[in-house]
């Protein structure tokens, strides 16, 4: 995504997770936004809410807002995330 034609609505740091995670998963922003449940869309986006809520501190809402679904597919995602990582299965760069 080219940050300079980016909605100035949008803030940089929010952009860059969702375009770092959509490269490191090989999706494009479009699916991850989309209602696509492929698996690998789905990790992408989960990981994606989990930054949101946990690094940039965003309310369950306002992720939601940004993905067109309620505070509780948020909260879900996020359990579903710390999880992962509680079992070794997904590691976060805490650089991220």
């Amino acid at each position: 995504m080219n940050y300079m034609t980016a909605p100035a609505l949008i803030p940089l740091k929010e952009l860059s997770i969702i375009d770092n995670i959509s490269k490191l998963y090989k999706v494009s922003v479009k699916d991850i936004k989309s209602r696509n449940k492929h698996r690998k869309i789905v990790e992408a986006r989960q990981v994606i809410m989990y930054l949101l809520r946990t690094k940039l501190k965003y309310k369950s809402k306002k992720v939601g807002l940004i993905f067109k679904r309620d505070h509780a597919t948020v909260l879900h995602a996020v359990k579903v995330i710390e999880n992962r990582i509680e079992l070794g299965q997904l590691l976060i760069n805490e650089k991220i």
